[in-house]
């Protein structure tokens, strides 16, 4: 990042002194970053201020981090009592300081571009064993920004879908959700059907993605999480109280297309459950309980414009297991799909807040014959729910 007057020579200088050296990311990503955790003002002043050196540096840090940056450089032109100088601020993200050093200005001399050359390949990284190692392999160093309008200088991609593979992901989600489940021509009686038009609902997922730190653009990892309906209880049409408990989980894998630096898709496969039972009661042969385990399969869109941003997901259920309501009808096939929709905004420093509306509903054909205890045509059990709460990636 350059300050200053005759930034656009000194970008171009630099950018020329690092070309085959380091990878350059476009300086408006950054920009971005920093703003969303809180600075303001010019960069390099903030961090020539004592007073101010230390929270600047951390929102740095954090910045570069987010953006899976090795090193940011920060080059000020002139300013009070430095004319024909230029400051030069190597931000080690690893290591979380910073040095800075002095140079002449003058455009065409090449000082700038050298010096900001030499302190990339000597500054260390998580070991100065490693140092020269890193600086001379491009694709493991990405050691500053330049003017947004700037074009790279390494045939890699760097737009900011090379830096938005998170190594870690967690949630943790508050919200209502309800059930509607019913049967379609029941021609048995005590089938009856279930209606919850909202509980309390409290769940935590995640996702770790080891492979994230060896390619920028596509990636890999395991996910999961586990949700549970709180102080839920349900009433029979004659006035009976019955326990209800409701849960639901996940745990798979999921692949990662950072396909710009907008759009992140993933293709998913999980083993999942959803769990909705009943006390034991006079009625248990007739309430919906169920036990769903199924085989997930999906993908999903995540798409973001500055600070905010929406994902969708839709997945098939390929259902293995159903529990109660398919043991009375023994030949029954049962399938299922699934989706989430919800927006987000950036918090700063990895934080998000989020919000998802989610819908799955699952279908039963009963394929009935003459004798069975139970005859219906069929059934539908849809669950749904929207959920909020905060969101974090690493």
């Amino acid at each position: 990042m350059v300050e200053g007057k005759e930034s656009e020579p000194a970008r171009q200088e630099i950018t020329s002194a690092l070309a085959g050296n380091a990878v350059v990311e476009p300086s408006r990503d950054l920009s971005a970053a920093l703003a969303q955790g809180g600075q303001r003002g010019a960069l390099g002043a903030s961090l020539n201020d004592p007073r101010k050196h230390d929270a600047v540096l951390s929102r740095v840090v954090a910045a570069a981090h987010t953006l899976r940056l090795d090193r940011v450089v920060v080059v000020t032109l002139g300013g009070p009592g430095h004319a024909g100088q230029a400051r030069v601020r190597i931000v080690d993200v690893n290591g979380q300081r910073d040095t800075v050093a002095e140079v002449p200005w003058k455009r065409g001399e090449g000082a700038v571009g050298r010096k900001v050359r030499d302190e990339v390949e000597v500054t260390p990284g998580p070991s100065s064993a490693d140092s020269a190692t890193e600086s001379a392999s491009a694709p493991a160093v990405s050691p500053t920004t330049v003017d947004s309008g700037a074009p790279p200088t390494s045939p890699r991609k760097t737009d900011s879908s090379s830096k938005r593979g998170s190594i870690v992901e967690g949630a943790l989600g508050f919200g209502a959700a309800g059930r509607r489940f019913r049967y379609s021509d029941p021609l048995s009686t005590g089938l009856r059907r279930y209606d919850l038009s909202a509980a309390p609902m409290i769940g935590v997922s995640g996702g770790v993605y080891p492979f994230a730190s060896l390619s920028r653009t596509v990636d890999a990892g395991l996910t999961g999480g586990f949700a549970s309906a709180v102080g839920v209880s349900s009433e029979s049409r004659d006035g009976a109280d019955l326990g209800t408990r409701w849960s639901r989980f996940f745990v798979g894998a999921r692949g990662r297309w950072h396909a710009t630096g907008a759009m992140t898709l993933g293709l998913d496969l999980a083993y999942a459950g959803e769990t909705f039972t009943f006390e034991e009661s006079r009625i248990d042969a007739q309430v919906p309980s169920v036990g769903y385990r199924f085989v997930r399969a999906g993908a999903d869109v995540a798409v973001s414009f500055g600070r905010f941003g929406i994902e969708a997901a839709a997945a098939y259920d390929a259902v293995t297991a159903a529990g109660s309501v398919a043991n009375r009808f023994p030949r029954a096939s049962i399938g299922g799909f699934d989706f989430a929709v919800g927006p987000s905004v950036s918090l700063g420093y990895g934080f998000s807040a989020v919000a998802k509306l989610e819908y799955r509903r699952l279908v039963y054909a009963m394929h009935p014959e003459p004798g069975d205890r139970f005859v219906a045509g069929g059934a539908m059990d849809e669950l749904y729910g929207l959920q909020g709460g905060v969101a974090y990636a690493y």
